[in-house]
């Protein structure tokens, strides 16, 4: 409750989030979503449909890339040690090099 000390739904936007929102205001799901500048007024049910939608396609996606990806590459089912480096140690150097140009 410190973070409010009676501020105005307005002056909390910008760090607005729905629990602070409710905590602070009272205000309901359909009242805060406006207020905390969700657009067009989006309640919480539709983002998580939204949300829903997108793991179920997602899922189904990466299903079908693992049970038929196999019939377009062998990678996976020929032993091969240059493969087998080229995954172990590759995302490791990759991740390096972008941690090296990120770095001040």
């Amino acid at each position: 409750m410190s973070e409010c000390k009676r501020r105005t739904p307005s002056q909390l936007a910008p760090s607005c989030t729905p629990a602070l929102m409710y905590e602070c205001t009272g205000q309901t799901r359909s009242q805060i979503a406006p207020s905390c500048g969700a657009g067009s007024g989006d309640t919480a049910d539709e983002t998580d449909f939204v949300f829903l939608v997108r793991l179920a396609s997602a899922s189904f996606t990466g299903a079908a890339i693992i049970k038929w990806g196999s019939l377009l590459i062998d990678l996976p089912f020929q032993p091969s040690l240059a493969s087998a480096v080229t995954l172990v140690l590759g995302v490791p150097f990759v991740l390096a090099i972008y941690l090296k140009t990120r770095s001040p």
